[in-house]
């Protein structure tokens, strides 16, 4: 968003839905101010893009509107026509954080949209940090929005954090029970994030809830009822899953009514510059520190690194460098170095003249294990010494899954 004393501010008597936003943010974006403003203009125009629309005025064809169009910087150039406003911004705030230039993002975000009052199931398939929960809430329209991540509990302590329990079900049980999630997203949206560490048994009774709208609390035996819109998300393939006997084969086409598949960051050309200048600005306004844009050696690394923890990873290596650094400008050597590794001509971001860092060892080494267990996340973690937990949290930091390479 622009500073409070430049925003826009529309002519008197406008018809407020008929604005069109894309000359604001043209405006806004072509004022003399610093670099960082075009940058939002870029980013508030990807939130605009493929919506609902308004009808076109007569004033998008005039020279002059024309002539705003010529100023824009070369990147604009090669983006599609704008599209405008969304008719209800206040309906569409689950987009409002998407950042993307990308044709085949930008599609997919026009399905998601055309998803949106549709009440059946859709999953969410894409590596880590790609972006899931963004979509999950754009595919939100109303009432509660509940996460939860089926692989960042214990197992006996999912079941009731799903579907609640009873009063006295166990020892140190809340007296008169406690709703589960499920419960608390009735009448709205229930995101269940890395789905494919559900456990088998408690599947099936995420299946009979999906089928039969109801649930039982542990402990308890009156069923009560419950309605809800599913959005699921996975960097599994559920099908392999499937049939290697690790997820239940009708669940998966239960839940899978809608199936969106997320794009990686680094096969969204474009965008790492896009998100890149984009998190940079954001961070030094969130600080309160100067900003000059990022230097030419510091994007050629940043876009030949593989970014295996995506748009995710790319957000942490920016404000990490913008809180550590004092300088005005993002430089190549404030980058770490492994991302440094990955613009050397002839050397593979993950090696470099036959050294490679702790950090891409562990991730080397923790990969090599879960192969070794075929996805047993159990046993890797055994075999590494290291508690589940750790391997959970590691895993997601270095955007690994339990797929077998």
């Amino acid at each position: 968003m622009a500073d409070p004393g430049n925003q826009f501010h529309p002519e008197p008597g406008a018809e407020s839905d008929m604005i069109n936003a894309w000359e604001v943010l043209l405006r806004e974006a072509h004022r003399p101010a610093p670099q960082p403003r075009r940058n939002i203009a870029d980013t508030a125009w990807q939130c605009c893009r493929n919506a609902t629309v308004a009808p076109h005025s007569q004033q998008d064809s005039t020279p002059a509107h024309q002539d705003q169009f010529s100023m824009r910087s070369e990147a604009n150039r090669a983006k599609p026509a704008p599209l405008r406003a969304l008719t209800n911004p206040e309906k569409h705030q689950g987009w409002a954080e998407l950042v993307s230039a990308n044709p085949a993002m930008l599609e997919l975000v026009t399905r998601a949209q055309v998803l949106r009052n549709a009440h059946a199931p859709v999953l969410l398939h894409g590596e880590t940090g790609v972006g899931k929960e963004l979509f999950a809430r754009g595919l939100h329209t109303g009432g509660p929005f509940v996460a939860i991540n089926c692989g960042g509990l214990p197992r006996d302590l999912l079941a009731s954090e799903l579907f609640g329990y009873g009063d006295g079900a166990f020892t140190g049980a809340r007296k008169g029970g406690m709703p589960g999630k499920i419960e608390a997203a009735s009448g709205g949206t229930l995101f269940l994030d890395e789905i494919g560490e559900m456990p088998l048994e408690m599947q099936a009774h995420l299946l009979r809830v999906l089928e039969q709208k109801e649930l039982y609390r542990v402990g308890e035996t009156v069923p009560r009822n419950v309605t809800f819109r599913l959005v699921a998300a996975t960097n599994r393939d559920l099908r392999q899953e499937a049939q290697a006997g690790r997820f239940r084969l009708d669940l998966f086409y239960r839940i899978a009514v809608f199936t969106l598949h997320i794009p990686p960051l680094r096969n969204r050309d474009g965008d790492i510059s896009l998100l890149a200048h984009h998190f940079w600005h954001q961070f030094c306004r969130e600080h309160a520190l100067p900003s000059a844009g990022i230097d030419d050696a510091a994007m050629q690394a940043l876009q030949a690194y593989s970014w295996p923890g995506n748009v995710r990873e790319l957000r942490n290596v920016l404000e990490s460098a913008r809180l550590l650094s004092s300088g005005c400008t993002l430089m190549r050597d404030m980058l770490p170095p492994e991302i440094v590794r990955a613009s050397h001509k002839g050397c593979e971001p993950a090696l470099c003249n036959n050294v490679i860092s702790m950090e891409q060892g562990e991730r080397l080494l923790i990969q090599q294990a879960i192969t070794a267990c075929s996805g047993n996340l159990t046993l890797a973690a055994k075999k590494l010494n290291i508690a589940k937990s750790t391997l959970y949290f590691k895993m997601g930091r270095y955007g690994l899954s339990r797929r077998v390479l």
